[in-house]
């Protein structure tokens, strides 16, 4: 269940990985430090990685870089310890019923909320990657991953131009090989 839901986070399955490496690096394809052998239930065990991956690694970090950047605070009530405490210790099935998600804290917030606000659609804060990689990243992109020393350029170049000619929406992936190596470049000036 773990590695399912490791899997289905990630932006290259596992045969874009091996033509975009050059070689594979072993901490790439280990999953086991997400793993806790304490929690045997499959939902409870994809929101513990989602806590140690997804939530602290991209969306608190990106929510709160992109709330700066137009003078905005953003808080997280709902991340007290003690309330995530709380919360991991809830039985699965009042966290999601039938096709209702976070039924129990739905349940508690019809005493202080409308209906309408409980049950609308989920909305969040997108940035334009798609049109970035088509117009101001785009030399950007190619011109470092002709740099790198672990990732395959005609590869790169190859998805790189699917996404301009808008085949297919590749900004994500374009933007994680970005990220990897600019990381991997100031990685490599700390050693």
């Amino acid at each position: 269940a773990e590695k399912r839901h490791l899997i289905m986070m990630q932006q290259f399955d596992a045969e874009e990985k091996n033509k975009l490496y050059k070689f594979m690096p072993k901490e790439l394809t280990e999953f086991n430090k997400y793993t806790n052998k304490k929690i045997n239930n499959p939902l409870s065990l994809a929101l513990y990685i989602d806590v140690k991956t997804d939530l602290q690694n991209n969306i608190l970090a990106n929510v709160d870089r992109m709330t700066m950047a137009n003078s905005l605070e953003v808080r997280s009530p709902i991340l007290d310890y003690r309330i995530a405490e709380l919360s991991a210790a809830i039985s699965p099935e009042l966290k999601i019923k039938g096709l209702t998600r976070k039924f129990i804290l739905k349940k508690m917030a019809l005493s202080y909320l409308p209906k309408d606000i409980i049950h609308r659609k989920k909305s969040g804060l997108s940035t334009p990657i798609d049109r970035w990689f088509r117009n101001d990243l785009k030399d950007m992109l190619l011109d470092v991953s002709k740099k790198s020393p672990f990732l395959d350029y005609k590869e790169i170049e190859k998805m790189a131009n699917m996404h301009f000619s808008m085949e297919k929406n590749l900004g994500l992936n374009l933007y994680s090989i970005l990220n990897l190596h600019l990381w991997y470049k100031n990685y490599e000036k700390l050693e």
